[in-house]
């Protein structure tokens, strides 16, 4: 049983039972003294810890390729981490440049974290104001052809450079680990 083909699962299946188990005792002894709601919390996290269970479908044959996504997605996550820095300092540089030019016109960049956010929006949902307005065509009224051409160039880099080189890095990175 804990020296088969099968030790690392059959430890799994122990250390959930046992956390159901701890769950059990917790359970009974805090409906017993009713001490009030701080040890709730120690309760919850027990039941949560219950969903882990459900690691154990993945030894079946019929989840092979759930499990080799999932398997590849922490084996990719290094990457994806380093990724996210990569477009936070781009996303700040691009903010701070936003904030020194905006004149206090636009309330998108009035300060350095809702620009941030601002940008952020703009590379990968919709550049948009809070109103419902382009942004686009609202800094570029303000702006001129400066603008348009920057924010071209920074949706190119960002969208067809950045975040096809951040897929092909990630998808490296998960074919090397199968």
């Amino acid at each position: 049983f804990l020296l088969g083909p099968d030790k690392l699962w059959n430890l799994f299946d122990c250390s959930c039972l046992a956390l159901s188990l701890v769950d059990i005792v917790t359970s009974a002894v805090h409906k017993a003294s009713d001490t009030g709601a701080g040890n709730f919390q120690l309760l919850k996290m027990f039941r949560l810890a219950r969903l882990a269970r459900l690691v154990r479908v993945m030894r079946f044959k019929i989840f092979k390729e759930l499990k080799l996504m999932v398997l590849g997605l922490f084996s990719g996550l290094r990457a994806l981490a380093w990724a996210v820095i990569l477009l936070l300092v781009i996303i700040y540089a691009v903010a701070i440049v936003m904030v020194s030019f905006n004149d206090d016109v636009s309330e998108e960049f009035h300060d350095l974290g809702s620009a941030m956010f601002t940008i952020f929006r703009c590379f990968t949902d919709g550049c948009s104001a809070r109103d419902g307005t382009p942004l686009t065509e609202t800094l570029l009224t303000q702006h001129g052809l400066i603008f348009f051409v920057g924010y071209v160039v920074m949706t190119m880099l960002i969208t067809i450079g950045l975040f096809n080189l951040i897929m092909a890095v990630f998808i490296d990175n998960v074919t090397k680990s199968q």
